[in-house]
């Protein structure tokens, strides 16, 4: 999982600019039908992504808003075309935050439910801060999801979402926009038909796109599969042995950020045996009777 800002205009973009003085006469620049609230307003998307075809359509696809943005009439009009792993969550702020991921938790493992009794969830996430507060390392030990976190400053090399996905969906993102504001009479393209548009995207893109070589490539899945672009940044020759322990707190400092505050306990929770529960009260009285009763009963030959 990874987060992606996603713009409501695209309307300052790269491309072939034409000067005043090279306009046929009587002709001018046509002003861009974009206000300035819209340029300036973004939301935050967060992709989950996984190299199992199968799995991916039940993924949640998060959007994040603040109020101004996602306003309750907005939702109201958008509800009937938010397919039911589309999620539009709106509060304070439209950047991710601890609670946020709490949510985002939450969503995963119930639309991997059926998942979870046979496979392993692993969820792989940058060092943002409200990545690895100790409530998510608690929440994802409790919901059966162990976090994999890549190091700091390396998600453009090892992060699936920054290397296979977010380019392709910023470039249909763009290619769609600018699409709809032609087709308008206005020049304008709403809200409800931009997030439509954007849902739809999104909704092709994941499913229809084959995301195991993108894992494959960075390591996930093996790595002795270690793409030739990684090793050469790395400055390998060959792929090393990675050996299945638990990173030393040494290495745990090289992968968060340099003032960064973690908890070891938290992180690896998950490898530490679950304590026997203790009989108590009534339940410990019938255990001790019944034993009692099993030491003076007759031997059978």
């Amino acid at each position: 999982m990874d987060e992606t800002s996603v713009s409501f205009s695209y309307a300052k973009g790269k491309g072939l600019i034409i000067s005043k003085k090279s306009l046929p006469p009587g002709m001018k620049h046509r002003r861009t039908q974009v206000c300035s609230g819209d340029e300036k307003s973004h939301i935050s998307f967060l992709a989950f992504i996984t190299h199992n075809k199968d799995v991916q359509p039940l993924l949640p696809q998060i959007f994040l808003g603040s109020e101004h943005i996602f306003t309750l009439g907005l939702l109201q009009q958008l509800a009937p075309h938010i397919p039911g792993h589309f999620k539009f969550v709106r509060g304070k702020s439209g950047w991710n935050s601890i609670a946020y991921m709490r949510t985002a938790l939450c969503l995963l493992a119930k639309s991997l439910e059926d998942y979870m009794a046979t496979h392993q969830v692993i969820l792989v996430l940058d060092v943002a801060k409200c990545h690895y507060h100790l409530s998510i390392s608690a929440l994802a030990t409790q919901k059966g999801i162990r976090l994999l976190y890549v190091p700091a400053r390396c998600t453009f090399l090892l992060q699936p979402c920054d290397t296979a996905c977010f380019s392709r969906l910023k470039f249909r993102l763009r290619q769609r926009w600018m699409s709809l504001r032609a087709e308008s009479t206005t020049g304008v393209c709403s809200k409800v038909d931009w997030l439509c548009a954007i849902i739809s995207i999104v909704s092709t893109l994941l499913n229809d796109v084959a995301w195991a070589p993108a894992f494959r490539a960075v390591g996930l899945l093996n790595e002795a599969w270690l793409s030739p672009r990684i090793m050469g940044q790395l400055g390998w020759q060959a792929p090393k042995h990675i050996p299945s322990v638990l990173p030393s707190d040494e290495q745990l400092k090289l992968i968060f950020p340099r003032r960064a505050k973690f908890s070891r306990g938290s992180l690896f929770s998950w490898s530490v045996p679950k304590p026997k529960a203790k009989a108590k009260g009534k339940a410990k009285a019938k255990a001790m009777g019944m034993a009692l009763v099993a030491l003076h009963a007759p031997l059978l030959d």
